[in-house]
């Protein structure tokens, strides 16, 4: 798929279609659907870049059903926030509403904090896509709570700061400001020189 966007990038977006199109016939010859599910996120991201976003609509329903059939409660999220997230830029916001809210319930079933709070700060990104800033609003709290539990200061720094630029984006720059601040502190708690980019990043939304 980097030829898809590449393709995009230099103007030819029919050639990106067809780059694509290939994809998508690829991942109906896949059986399991983590693997089909990783080719259509691809597909789907290349054919709303490419302006066909009729075709996206589609593989992003593709993704709805690959993920149906995903285990994993981490990966079945990330799948389904990827559909959403497809279907918002595709234009079809009611429809990524409904996929979004599907990927936060399936994102309470993770039992690992870093992830789950990082899957819901992702679903908190693709309502804010699809102009639901309300309930964005809310699950990037929920997120921000979640991270909480997250004992790693990289980790949790790094979930507090996508939070705040979730929010960021929702509208809610005061609140933003706070979890920016609090991602700040966090990244202070870390002792490692290698993490001074961490810190660096959780500064640039304060």
């Amino acid at each position: 798929m980097e030829v898809a966007g590449a393709l995009v990038r230099a103007g030819d977006a029919e050639g990106a279609r067809r780059v694509a199109e290939n994809a998508m016939n690829t991942a109906e010859r896949i059986e399991a659907p983590e693997e089909r599910a990783w080719v259509l996120v691809e597909a789907a991201d290349a054919l709303v870049r490419a302006g066909d976003v009729e075709g996206a609509r589609r593989v992003a329903e593709d993704m709805v059903s690959a993920a149906g059939g995903i285990e994993e409660p981490g990966l079945r999220a990330w799948v389904l926030v990827e559909a959403a997230d497809a279907l918002a830029r595709a234009g079809d916001v009611e429809r990524a509403r409904r996929v979004a809210e599907n990927a936060m319930n399936t994102a309470e079933q993770i039992e690992y904090s870093g992830l789950r709070a990082w899957v819901l700060v992702e679903v908190a990104g693709a309502l804010v896509r699809a102009g639901d800033v309300e309930r964005a609003r809310r699950v990037a709290e929920n997120a921000m709570n979640t991270a909480e539990q997250i004992k790693q200061p990289r980790a949790r720094a790094r979930v507090l700061a996508e939070a705040a630029d979730a929010l960021v984006r929702a509208g809610d720059t005061e609140r933003a400001r706070q979890f920016a601040e609090n991602a700040m502190n966090t990244a202070e708690q870390i002792k490692q020189p290698n993490e001074e980019i961490g810190r660096a990043s959780c500064r640039e939304r304060v």
